[in-house]
């Protein structure tokens, strides 16, 4: 998961930021690139979408803080793509706030039992605090 970059909402309010995995996800991986926010900002959303459906099993996705999973308490609320879906929107974050001085990771947590779920891209939406 080298590869991020970032969008902007055509109301210029919500950015994204894009960690992208190319290839199989088995067994499981936590990226080895950090993404730092550019300005203090508020985590709004996660989504995980894949390439290749997962065929047995639903690959489930967890966004690191500084090493620490932003699902700390309702981890329920993770991304968890189900078999043969290929996009799942997370459920509300308990940490939000991010500094500049922050860090952002990914992982897949699980992966598809089958081998079958490929090219993981995992959005993270945010808007800058005031």
């Amino acid at each position: 998961m080298a590869d991020h970059f970032n969008t902007l909402d055509s109301a210029g309010t919500v950015e994204t930021v894009e960690f992208t995995h190319q290839g199989s996800l088995a067994p499981t991986f936590t990226s080895t690139a950090p993404w730092y926010p550019p300005y203090n900002c508020t985590i709004t959303a996660v989504r995980a979408s894949l390439g290749v459906a997962p065929s047995v099993q639903a690959v489930k996705v967890d966004v690191q803080k500084n090493g620490t999973s932003i699902y700390t308490v309702t981890t329920a609320n993770r991304p968890s793509v189900a078999a043969s879906a290929k996009t799942a929107l997370g459920g509300a974050p308990d940490t939000t706030a991010l500094t500049t001085a922050d860090y952002l990771t990914v992982s897949a947590t699980q992966a598809d039992t089958a081998g079958a779920a490929a090219t993981l891209v995992v959005q993270v939406s945010y808007t800058r605090s005031a």
